[in-house]
C-alpha cells in the first residue's frame, strides 16, 4: 500500500505541476502577454543533469522520454518527459487513470515493482492516449554514474537502490 501511495502522489505531483503551467500560460493571455511553451519538461526532484537538453533538436509533437536499462517494449523510465503543453497535459492524465488501469486488470501487474509500476504505467497510458513517444539521453544508473543524467543519489552518493 505505501508502494500504491507513493505512486498516485508521483503522478499527482505530475498532474500539478503541468495545471500549474496551463494557468500561468492562461494569465499571461488574460494580461495580453501571448506566453507560448515550446518544450515543457517534467522530471523528478531527484535528478540531476550532467548536459544541457538540446530541446531544438527534439519535435515537440513526440513525447520525449529519457534511454534507460529498461526494455521499451514493456516499460519506460519515469525520471523525466517532455513535449509541447498540450501532450504533455494529455499525459498528465495518467493520475486520473491509475485505478482504472489497477483495477481493470487492463495493465498487467508486476511482482518485479510489488504490483504496481511506473514505468509500465507511463507506456500503457501514453500508448490508450495516442502518443507516439523518443527516447534520448542516457541513463547514468547503477554501473556508469557519469551520463546524461542521473539520479543525484546514485552519482553523489553511491547508492544503488
Amino acid at each position: 500500500q505505501i508502494r500504491a501511495f507513493a505512486h498516485l502522489s508521483r503522478w499527482y505531483s505530475f498532474a500539478e505541476s503541468v495545471d500549474m503551467v496551463n494557468e500561468y500560460i492562461d494569465i499571461s493571455k488574460r494580461e495580453e502577454v501571448d506566453i507560448v511553451y515550446d518544450h515543457v519538461i517534467v522530471q523528478r526532484f531527484d535528478l540531476c543533469w550532467n548536459i544541457t537538453p538540446e530541446f531544438s533538436i527534439m519535435d515537440n509533437k513526440y513525447l520525449w522520454i529519457g534511454k534507460s536499462t529498461l526494455d521499451i517494449n514493456k516499460e519506460w523510465s519515469d525520471r523525466w518527459f517532455s513535449s509541447n503543453i498540450q501532450n504533455m497535459t494529455k499525459f498528465s492524465t495518467l493520475f486520473d487513470k491509475i485505478p482504472e488501469y489497477m483495477n481493470g486488470g487492463k495493465l498487467p501487474s508486476s511482482k518485479q515493482y510489488g504490483g504496481i509500476s511506473s514505468h509500465q504505467l507511463s507506456k500503457f497510458h501514453a500508448e490508450k492516449i495516442e502518443l507516439e513517444a523518443r527516447f534520448k539521453y542516457e541513463f547514468g544508473g547503477y554501473k556508469n554514474p557519469i551520463s546524461h543524467y542521473n539520479e543525484i543519489r546514485r552519482q553523489y552518493f553511491n547508492d544503488e537502490r
